[in-house]
């Protein structure tokens, strides 16, 4: 079991990187609900770090039981302590590029156009979060540590890469909004068509109708009730959004080669998607 001291570091590191992750939050909300300027990469940490949140929290208890050995406890720690800087580049991105309480149309301008500046060094800070999220979560769902190891080791001896352990999960970059009104009628003719191989459905209407909203709540039904289901959102809006999302995927099922400056992002994907191995 690990020492007192080995966990009392680990906990205190857990400590401070919940309080850190949740000012981020917090800051994001705030901007968020005020303003559509702010680009996707500075909305994504607003989804993803609360199940970092989760994901500590529950080691914290693991820790605080003794179910880690020493060596394995300050090997997480390291892992929460890198984790913390890459909040931290995230954090001081944020306050460089989101504009202050009270600030006028044109800052406000301004500051988005800055951010455009700084979307490639937060998205490696959320993709190394990522790495270090899968670590932490290998651990956290396992009681015993060598356990986790002897997977790994069966791992390498068969040539499986650690991609095929990835859970289903989804890039939705919205809330779920809790005042949505269900419409059955039109849920029911998504859900028929979405049964079908293949399928393809166009929501269609005036602006402010609900389209958004509507598909949002696919998203998140699709996800309650298929758990090994894949949702990715793609924007289409314009070309560098579309791209965007397209490394967003490649982010979240850890594609190889995705950061590689000449890779092509839609063929790496599509490639993925192609694999039966990857699930729905």
């Amino acid at each position: 079991m690990a020492e007192a001291a080995a966990v009392i570091g680990l906990v205190a590191s857990i400590a401070s990187l919940v309080e850190l992750t949740a000012k981020v939050v917090s800051r994001l909300h705030e901007f968020t609900s005020e303003s559509l300027e702010v680009p996707e990469s500075f909305r994504s940490p607003s989804t993803r770090l609360p199940l970092l949140t989760a994901t500590l929290q529950h080691i914290q208890s693991q820790a605080e039981d003794g179910h880690f050995p020493d060596d394995i406890t300050k090997a997480l720690k390291a892992v929460v302590e890198d984790t913390s800087k890459q909040v931290s580049d995230i954090q001081i991105s944020l306050a460089k590029v989101l504009p202050s309480d009270g600030a006028s149309k044109l800052e406000r301008a301004l500051k988005a156009l800055k951010s455009l500046a700084k979307e490639d060094k937060v998205q490696r800070a959320l993709e190394k979060i990522h790495e270090n999220n899968n670590i932490l979560v290998l651990y956290q769902t396992k009681r015993h540590v060598d356990t986790a190891d002897r997977i790994l080791q069966a791992l390498s001896k068969l040539s499986v890469t650690p991609l095929t352990l990835l859970c289903p999960s989804s890039t939705i970059p919205f809330a779920r909004d809790p005042d949505f009104v269900d419409r059955g009628a039109i849920f029911n003719q998504l859900l028929q068509k979405y049964a079908l191989p293949a399928s393809r459905t166009a929501l269609m209407g005036l602006g402010g109708v609900g389209k958004s909203q509507l598909a949002i709540e696919f998203g998140y039904r699709t996800r309650e009730q298929s758990p090994r289901t894949w949702v990715f959102w793609v924007h289409a809006g314009c070309m560098a959004r579309l791209e965007q999302s397209f490394r967003d995927i490649a982010n979240c099922v850890e594609l190889p080669g995705r950061q590689d400056p000449k890779a092509n992002v839609f063929r790496l994907v599509n490639d993925w998607l192609r694999g039966r191995k990857n699930g729905q």
